[in-house]
């Protein structure tokens, strides 16, 4: 009786498993890679995917701040707010936070207008935002969280103030306050979910003074940002109109 012939054994045929376990390495690193660059956006849309009726986490507003969560299966969650309520409740918060004598709230039907002084967001001639000014910010943030869907606008406003009348760098000066504001701006962005559409950034340089700039203290009221919420029923406003509406009057620039 003949020997049955022996099976060939491919000595390479684990390379197989092992190529197989390093392309599934390989995707699992990728995907960690990918999910640490998400915008907020992108992230509810991965949250949502995942978890339709759950939960839908969101990001921290500050390194110290516990995560907030709103129940996206729940409408009452996302209801209508009264922009006047939300005013005082940002008002409370800044001072809980010890930043009421930096920042200044109007609310009223509709809307809400801050304005906050210069010196807490930036140094002199600097569009950096300012570690107390990060704080005011995450103060401000922390109000309007989960209730983005509920503002048709946000307008963020910089001014600066004439030092010298008869050298001005007028393009130094729009662009100053104009980066300023976009610096504001960016960093409400990234930690609200505010749709960018309804969100604008606008330097007017020292063309809207609010006091006299000939004085030390009437150019420290001069250097400010302003933040401009809305609802509906106002909808976008310009900043003349804004003022109009609040009774805020304008100095003479000097022009």
């Amino acid at each position: 009786m003949g020997k049955k012939p022996r099976k060939k054994v491919d000595a390479n045929a684990w390379l197989n498993t092992y190529a197989d376990m390093v392309t599934l390495l390989l995707c699992f690193f990728v995907l960690l890679f990918s999910m640490s660059s998400l915008s907020m956006a992108q992230f509810d849309k991965l949250a949502e995917a995942l978890n339709p009726t759950d939960k839908v986490l969101l990001g921290l507003v500050g390194e110290n701040e516990d995560p907030l969560t709103i129940d996206s299966s729940n409408p009452e969650a996302e209801a209508d707010i009264n922009l006047t309520e939300l005013g005082k409740e940002i008002m409370a918060i800044i001072e809980e936070a010890n930043l009421d004598g930096s920042v200044d709230v109007e609310a009223g039907e509709g809307y809400v207008f801050l304005t906050f002084r210069d010196n807490i967001f930036f140094a002199p001639n600097r569009a950096n935002i300012l570690p107390d000014g990060r704080r005011a910010l995450d103060a401000f943030i922390k109000s309007i969280r989960g209730r983005e869907k509920n503002i048709s606008i946000l307008s963020v406003h910089g001014h600066t103030t004439q030092l010298n009348e008869e050298r001005i760098d007028k393009q130094f000066d729009r662009e100053l306050s104009s980066n300023r504001a976009v610096n504001v701006l960016t960093y409400i962005e990234n930690r609200t979910r505010m749709n960018g559409k309804f969100c604008e950034s606008i330097g007017h340089g020292m063309y809207y003074p609010v006091a006299d700039f000939k004085t030390e203290p009437g150019r420290e009221k001069n250097r400010r940002v302003e933040i401009y919420i809305a609802s509906d029923k106002l909808g976008h406003l310009t900043l003349s109109q804004v003022y109009d509406m609040i009774g805020i009057e304008t100095h003479d620039s000097g022009e």
